[in-house]
């Protein structure tokens, strides 16, 4: 999978988001791969090749 890397609007460390914000956004990608946990996620993630 090929990746582009994209400039953020907001400058990293500077109040951007927060601990909800990463939450929300590893939740989401935890429903998408229907995994419930991290470990999950990187198991199904080297399964699959990505890492």
């Amino acid at each position: 999978m090929a990746t582009a890397e994209v400039e953020s609007p907001v400058p990293h460390g500077s109040g951007g988001g927060g601990e909800a914000t990463v939450k929300t956004h590893l939740l989401r990608v935890f429903n998408k791969l229907d995994v419930d946990a991290r470990t999950r996620a990187v198991v199904l993630a080297m399964e699959r090749g990505v890492l």
